[in-house]
């Protein structure tokens, strides 16, 4: 009794699985509504000018950066300090090390941004054309953004996790007068 119930689901399934195999390679058009296509237009729309803003500010904060590396490090007044106390070829190297972080923080801020505009102008051209192929690109720019923000975030979490503990450390160790 149970071996013709099974041997009629096997049969079931392998016409189901060949109809399957059959279409497979049918192209499945999906199609967008006029709300959809609008909300896709508002949000690209932000997208875009939280891109360009993001990219403005980028650039000042590299800008400033720049400046400060410029007045802090090569100043005149800094390189008679450190001819009076060579001491500050210390503080030199130290500052140097903060702008290069800076620089890099800055650099790899900025990554994500032309993920967003990327995805915010092909989706812009998209829907004002009709365009399937360019949809498909702004939303594979879209995932790229998400991906790079999620490792990003993963990332920082991690690594708040491993420098927590060697703070509380280092400051039991400050405050108990032990030498670090």
């Amino acid at each position: 009794m149970f071996i013709p119930f099974f041997c009629y689901i096997y049969a079931v399934n392998l016409k189901l699985l060949k109809h399957m195999e059959e279409n497979n390679n049918v192209a499945v058009e999906l199609k967008v509504c006029e709300e959809a296509k609008a909300s896709l237009l508002t949000s690209a729309k932000w997208a875009k000018f939280l891109a360009i803003l993001s990219l403005v500010l980028g650039g000042l904060g590299l800008l400033f950066t720049l400046i400060m590396f410029v007045v802090v490090i090569v100043s005149p007044s800094v390189q008679m300090a450190m001819a009076a106390n060579p001491a500050f070829f210390l503080v030199k190297g130290m500052m140097s090390g903060l702008f290069i972080f800076y620089f890099v923080l800055i650099g790899v801020s900025l990554i994500p941004t032309i993920f967003l505009l990327r995805f915010a102008t092909n989706a812009q051209k998209a829907v004002c054309s009709d365009d399937s192929q360019l949809l498909t690109e702004s939303f594979n720019w879209q995932k790229r953004y998400y991906v790079f923000q999620g490792i990003m975030t993963i990332v920082v979490l991690a690594l708040t996790f491993v420098a927590l503990p060697v703070c509380m450390i280092a400051a039991a160790a400050a405050a108990s007068g032990l030498p670090m």
